[in-house]
């Protein structure tokens, strides 16, 4: 597969920088993030030595940068945390001070921060849950009080600087609680979903560092409850018609939160709550009857989960969009350039960029578990058409005109690293041809 090279020069002067860039404070460290020149393609991530699984965890704003770990779900004991990008395909962590079972669990929007956990001896004794920030050594979390040790995952917010993650206590059960880190405000205990609740799991962190999501559960009625945790409103239970339902994902300004829930006799539905905290079902593919929705891009505008079957194929990745629904991974990837190698199956869309348009992938082949990953990098979307309606009218003028006079990455239509008049220009062009 053909691999392009990093030719084109980022421009400086007048530029509004995007609005999840990293602070001032790192930006002056002189690091600078990965070009964004892809080749599409379906990019399987490959194993590190004496690794069978693997995993992608998260993915720049962009797409140009992907973290997550290898390991090895039997016999000798595997965990390695790695970077991927187009240009060089997975690069086992050697970051001083990780410890000998690592990996990268969360990463900001341009790629310059990375978060996880890490620990020392198999089994995840003492697991520590950490942050790197460029030209600096690791930055271990401290623990809630009372506790003993981190859980994982680790997720960071699109500029790096606010950390969600977990603290495990011991009992049997044993407790474990969400926590918010700041760098400046230290960690902050999360509240529980529910009175009784002693086990909260943290998915994800909004890329504007307000809003948590995740699941709370209680050991003596056994069910799972999703929520939404802001400052503002505190820990809330999103509202499901049954119990037992999680939220794994949430929108770059956490209006939007998706997720599935358990519908007895109808299998698993994936969902998203909106603004107002209202559900909504994503529908399914033909034949499909269990689903969860499992990421979402910055704009809410594209879904990523899995679908399971009870004939054939036992799951399939989907990728579900506002304008056309829940459609098959396989599908969606390859009129966009990213078609899957022949006899590949794509099992669950687990991780996708802020712009929505790359995906982390697990995949599965004949004879082999669904236990290895892949990332799909697609093509450029037609600035025209900027709603992705399929068609070019005054409605992508509006929808183009919003972004840009907010500065949002996603009106950086002619892909040059900002937002400005130039896009403008970009956009009109395309807009007036109706051409790509």
């Amino acid at each position: 597969m053909v691999r392009n090279g990093c030719g084109k020069k980022q421009k400086n002067s007048g530029k509004r920088r995007k609005q999840y860039a990293v602070s001032a404070g790192l930006a002056a460290i002189g690091f600078s993030a990965a070009c964004r020149a892809q080749t599409p393609g379906f990019y399987l991530v490959g194993e590190t030595a004496g690794a069978n699984e693997s995993s992608v965890h998260d993915i720049s704003y962009d797409g140009s940068l992907a973290v997550g770990y290898t390991g090895r779900s039997s016999g000798t004991s595997v965990e390695r945390a790695y970077r991927w990008s187009v240009e060089t395909g997975r690069v086992d962590a050697t970051d001083p001070g990780l410890l000998p079972f690592n990996s990268f669990t969360g990463l900001s929007s341009d790629g310059m921060v990375v978060a996880g956990y890490m620990y020392p001896l198999s089994g995840g004794a003492n697991l520590q849950s950490f942050v790197r920030y460029p030209g600096q050594p690791l930055t271990i979390l401290p623990l809630l009080p009372g506790y003993s040790r981190a859980y994982y995952p680790t997720r960071v917010s699109g500029n790096g600087m606010v950390l969600a993650g977990m603290c495990r206590g011991t009992g049997t059960p044993p407790p474990i609680r969400c926590f918010r880190w700041t760098a400046t405000g230290g960690i902050q205990a999360i509240p529980y979903a529910r009175a009784g609740d002693t086990l909260a799991l943290v998915h994800d962190i909004s890329s504007d560092g307000t809003t948590i999501v995740g699941s709370s559960a209680s050991p003596a009625g056994g069910t799972r409850v999703p929520f939404k945790w802001r400052a503002q409103t505190g820990t809330i239970v999103l509202p499901t018609p049954t119990a037992s339902a999680e939220a794994y994902g949430v929108s770059a300004d956490g209006s939007i939160v998706v997720g599935r829930y358990d519908n007895p006799g109808e299998g698993t539905r994936a969902v998203y709550w909106d603004s107002q905290s209202q559900m909504h079902d994503l529908g399914s593919i033909a034949g499909s009857t269990t689903h969860s929705a499992e990421c979402i891009s910055d704009d809410g505008r594209i879904i990523g989960g899995s679908a399971g079957f009870e004939i054939g194929t036992t799951w399939q990745g989907f990728v579900w969009t506002v304008d056309a629904g829940m459609r098959p991974a396989a599908d969606y990837f390859a009129e966009r350039g990213a078609p899957l190698p022949p006899d590949h199956e794509a099992v669950i869309c687990n991780a996708v960029s802020g712009n929505g348009r790359v995906f982390g992938v697990r995949y599965r082949r004949p004879g082999q578990a669904a236990n290895v990953s892949a990332i799909a990098v697609l093509g450029v979307p037609c600035p025209a058409d900027f709603n992705r309606d399929g068609g070019v009218d005054g409605s992508d003028v509006k929808a183009f005109f919003d972004p840009w006079a907010s500065g949002l990455p996603i009106a950086d239509v002619n892909e040059d690293g900002g937002v400005d008049g130039e896009d403008v220009a970009y956009f009109f062009a395309a807009w007036e041809t109706s051409t790509c």
